[in-house]
């Protein structure tokens, strides 16, 4: 039985890395006032622990799968939620759809702009370097750099082996992870700045020390979710995850079916197979948790 163990305590170490960097996050001033993740700040302490040897014998690859798994569950159940009585409201609902119509105008500029200026740094670099990059690895920034390292595996993956684009998962990553500095060091103050001068239209929110540390105080805990299950019968819990299992076995099968179908359709170097590979799993796990709800 001890083989069976090597995914499990992989996992295992995952969440260990996730509580040390609540604590972590909650108990270092620098930490609390970056408003670093506890995520973020766990996953830094375990590439020190292996870049140490100190990872019970995992590589880097060994957590891969967990990236891609955990962003596309975490993607599909977006679209589970039912919407709450606010949501009723016309006033609220007008405001929704404003609000979206504007993320999305400024979503869109946001990623062209990034794939512009990627490729133009690369066909710079290109023109001095001795050994030049694929002008793809610039455009990939727009995956990495406002998407997550979820995003810029999966399409990273696409491009390095079916498009033969030699680094791209590794350069989606560092992309990523330049992303998540931006919001450090320039989002976050940007974004306290706001908070402090009432910019904010949720003139409820405030930066208190709950808010820096991470953690809530004992008297100010507050109830999530509502229990639609009985637990004599089962946990809502693992009704609600086996909701979202239904919908991984339904994409998977939707995907074997249309994957054959559409790779005998041609797309310049590749074919229309692509986009019903696994790799692109949460746009049509999306698509399915949308139908399901």
């Amino acid at each position: 039985m001890q083989s069976t163990f090597t995914g499990v305590l992989a996992f295992a170490f995952l969440a260990a890395m996730l509580l040390a960097g609540t604590l972590l996050r909650a108990n270092v001033n620098v930490l609390r006032t970056a408003l670093v993740p506890a995520s973020l700040i766990g996953g830094l302490l375990g590439f020190v622990l292996l870049s140490l040897g100190l990872d019970l014998g995992y590589e880097s690859d060994d957590f891969g799968v967990f990236t891609f798994h955990f962003f596309t569950l975490s993607f599909m159940s977006l679209v589970l939620t039912g919407p709450d009585s606010a949501e009723t409201d016309p006033d609220r609902s007008a405001s929704v759809v404003l609000g979206g119509s504007w993320l999305a105008l400024i979503w869109v500029m946001s990623l062209v702009l990034q794939a512009l200026i990627g490729l133009g740094v690369v066909r710079g670099y290109n023109r001095v370097a001795e050994e030049p990059l694929s002008q793809f690895l610039g455009l990939l920034v727009t995956h990495g750099f406002t998407q997550g390292p979820g995003q810029a595996l999966a399409l990273g993956n696409i491009w390095e082996t079916e498009l033969g684009i030699t680094h791209a998962i590794n350069f989606g990553l560092i992309y990523a992870s330049m992303g998540f500095l931006a919001a450090f060091l320039i989002g976050v103050p940007v974004a306290r700045m706001a908070v402090r001068r009432g910019l904010n239209q949720n003139k409820n929110a405030r930066i208190d020390a709950e808010f820096l540390a991470g953690l809530r105080a004992v008297r100010s805990r507050v109830s999530a979710g509502t229990q639609v299950t009985h637990s004599a019968n089962v946990d809502t819990l693992a009704w609600h995850i086996a909701i979202l299992g239904v919908a991984y076995l339904l994409t998977d099968q939707y995907l074997q079916v249309m994957n054959p179908l559409a790779s005998r359709v041609s797309l310049g170097e590749g074919n229309l197979g692509l986009i019903f590979s696994h790799n692109l799993f949460f746009i049509h796990g999306l698509m399915i948790c949308v139908i399901l709800r």
